[in-house]
């Protein structure tokens, strides 16, 4: 074998052990996909000592409590609600975001930066850039669900009245119903969340129908009447259900003629 080919086969193989060699972390895929995500059961602690995840890449959701400007810095200063509370700052020019608003951020680790909160106090927060920053909803925020249902048979028609549920949502510290109720007669329909129950055996759960929708940002109410030929969608909110039960969702609709259409959803 003449030299100059020794020298190019010696050359290949430094390369190619060079490769074999090199650390999968911090490797960003070919498609533009980052790969070193801190996983979700790490988020907490990522959140209460950065520094010892700098240069990762994290997807976290909040409320935004300061914005679009934090003590002379340009993003906002968010809440986390985990096991604790925790706060965090996003580096942005992004400024279509405002007070209140719940946000699920996909951005990189920098490091601790001190922000002053809503009172002025100083705050050591982990500081988030290359933020991709996307407007999202009360529950997914602070009562994200850890199961949904959607029942085999979602809907029962009686008459020109059309009752759907379209899933429940287990979460810790709530238990949500989606419902669909369309008017197909020639007369106006009433309803409300007030009469829709859970029942679980002998046991009759009742909504919480206590709760501000103000409080409960995104969650549509069913509405209280429905003219012929329209149809409306809401949340009914319960307490705590636990979704391992057998589950029926019972509701009543009226006309007005005073007919009652009584509809009965099997959940599982």
């Amino acid at each position: 074998m003449r030299r100059g080919s020794k020298w190019i086969l010696l050359i290949l193989c430094f390369v190619l052990l060079c490769e074999g060699c090199a650390s999968p972390i911090n490797v960003v895929k070919s498609d533009g996909s980052k790969s070193n995500y801190v996983k979700a059961k790490k988020i907490e602690s990522a959140l209460i000592e950065p520094d010892n995840y700098i240069g990762k890449w994290i997807k976290v959701y909040g409320q935004i409590t300061s914005g679009p400007q934090v003590d002379g810095a340009n993003g906002y200063l968010v809440c986390y609600k985990g096991q604790g509370t925790r706060y965090f700052f996003v580096s942005t020019t992004n400024a279509n975001f405002k007070v209140g608003d719940y946000i699920k951020v996909d951005a990189k680790i920098n490091d601790i930066v001190t922000r002053k909160n809503a009172f002025g106090d100083d705050l050591p927060v982990a500081e988030l850039s290359d933020a991709k920053i996307t407007k999202t909803t009360y529950d997914k925020v602070k009562a994200p669900a850890y199961k949904t249902i959607k029942p085999k048979k979602s809907s029962q028609k009686i008459d020109g009245v059309q009752f759907e549920v379209k899933k429940v949502e287990y979460a810790e510290s709530e238990t949500r119903v989606y419902i669909t109720v369309t008017n197909k007669t020639d007369y106006e329909l009433y309803c409300a969340s007030a009469y829709t129950v859970i029942q679980q055996g002998d046991t009759v759960i009742n909504p919480n129908t206590s709760e501000s929708i103000i409080e409960r940002e995104g969650y549509d109410q069913i509405a209280s009447s429905i003219d012929p030929g329209d149809s409306s969608s809401g949340i009914v909110l319960f307490s705590i259900v636990s979704p391992e039960k057998s589950s029926q969702v019972i509701t009543s609709v009226f006309d007005s003629l005073g007919q009652e259409y009584d509809f009965t959803i099997d959940v599982n």
